[in-house]
């Protein structure tokens, strides 16, 4: 009995205790959500560059994949689709790679910019390309805040972009298939966006700006 109390006590005493070690809560990560590792199966020893380029060579892979070697005849197949992006309405003494990767930035992540030669950038534009977020809305303009001068209006249009929502900006579904559509006092579906979101279409007015626009802040 006098054991049988003992553990009694030890187990009381002890239910509390917690491990004071420190923890970090991570989110599951997405980063490897469009990635296949396969495996070559031999006892061969061979060039993983090497089997990388006939690869590529043989099965017609476009520049939106990547292979990783990752040794023990180990290779990750990474899939990405950089968004090909216009900005309209910049001062041609603004047409450099810092504004681009300002711009770029606000959108998604800064890939590359096509700056256009010293005798054309009276176009007042660039293309440029982002890895971003497909989930989260487009976005159709920002406002570049530069010191010392007037905030700068700037016109976002997409290259060649699937079907998206009028209402939310999402890619994957049309207006009349929107889980979020916003309402106006009258009840009636409010179209916050247009055809003038694709460079296809520049042709089409942006309805200037009655949403909040989205600010990039830095001091140029």
């Amino acid at each position: 009995m006098a054991t049988d109390t003992s553990i009694m006590d030890i187990i009381e005493h002890t239910s509390n205790l917690k491990c004071s070690d420190n923890k970090a809560n991570c989110d599951i990560a997405h980063t490897n959500k469009f990635t296949i590792i396969t495996k070559v199966i031999t006892n061969k020893a061979f060039n993983g560059r090497a089997l990388k380029a006939t690869l590529t060579r043989a099965w017609g892979l476009g520049s939106n994949i990547t292979i990783n070697y990752l040794g023990q005849n180990m290779l990750a197949f990474v899939w990405s689709t950089p968004i090909l992006i216009q900005a309209i309405n910049i001062p041609i003494m603004f047409i450099n790679e810092t504004i681009a990767r300002s711009i770029a930035d606000s959108i998604g992540s800064f890939i590359k910019v096509d700056l256009p030669s010293e005798g054309h950038r009276w176009k007042k534009a660039f293309h440029f390309r982002v890895s971003m977020n497909i989930h989260k809305p487009l976005v159709d303009h920002i406002i570049l805040k530069i010191k010392g001068r007037t905030d700068l209006l700037v016109e976002i249009h997409f290259e060649r972009l699937g079907d998206f929502c009028f209402s939310c900006s999402r890619l994957g579904h049309k207006f009349d298939g929107c889980p979020k559509v916003s309402l106006d006092c009258d009840g009636k579906a409010i179209q916050r966006f247009g055809e003038c979101l694709h460079s296809e279409k520049s042709s089409v007015l942006n309805p200037l700006f009655k949403k909040s626009p989205k600010v990039v802040t830095d001091n140029y």
